[in-house]
């Protein structure tokens, strides 16, 4: 499937299953998201465009409580090898989306990494606004230390600029909050 012809908007399901779209979406030019039901089945595949996804369909939205969405991080527009390029972990958008819809899981798939979340047992301890409060306090931290670092020679500056690695450090602390992981993607 070509995804580079593909316009925004819902599409049927295509059969995939959750480790196939996460394959199949790694590496598309636009975000794209797969809705998996409470018991595994793939309810819709919505296309979005390179800022992220818009225009769900709420019946969607419902369908897939208790469920799955995996969806993929596009590299930000920098060159190849620049470590500002790297597409990072889940944003406070995912995080409220997680919430807002009930999801059980959600996952992110970048070029490089696999990063998953997973409600807590207890059910989500922050809510939406909580999220983005916790979310914007450890961001202003991560980026703080970074420059810091930068201006003693740690990291570079393009690494101290890296949105990328701003969320994967923010979630390293906010993941405490769920059940958080990610892995490497074998070359």
């Amino acid at each position: 499937m070509e995804w580079g012809v593909w316009k925004p908007g819902r599409y049927s399901p295509d059969g995939r299953t959750q480790a196939q779209a996460m394959e199949a979406i790694r590496h598309a030019p636009v975000e794209i998201g797969y809705g998996y039901d409470a018991d595994g089945q793939l309810r819709f595949v919505q296309v979005g465009d390179a800022n992220g996804i818009e225009g769900f369909d709420q019946e969607d939205l419902a369908a897939v409580a208790g469920g799955l969405f995996v969806h993929n991080h596009l590299p930000y527009d920098f060159p190849v090898g620049d470590p500002r390029r790297h597409a990072g972990s889940f944003s406070p958008r995912d995080l409220v989306f997680m919430w807002e819809y009930d999801l059980a899981e959600i996952i992110a798939v970048t070029a490089e990494r696999t990063y998953i979340l997973r409600q807590p047992p207890q059910g989500f301890f922050l809510d939406p606004g909580q999220i983005g409060e916790d979310y914007a306090t450890e961001l202003e931290k991560v980026q703080t230390r970074l420059a810091a670092a930068a201006e003693i020679g740690l990291v570079t500056d393009d690494e101290a600029l890296s949105q990328g690695r701003w969320a994967d450090e923010v979630m390293d602390v906010l993941g405490m909050l769920y059940d958080y992981s990610w892995t490497e993607v074998e070359p």
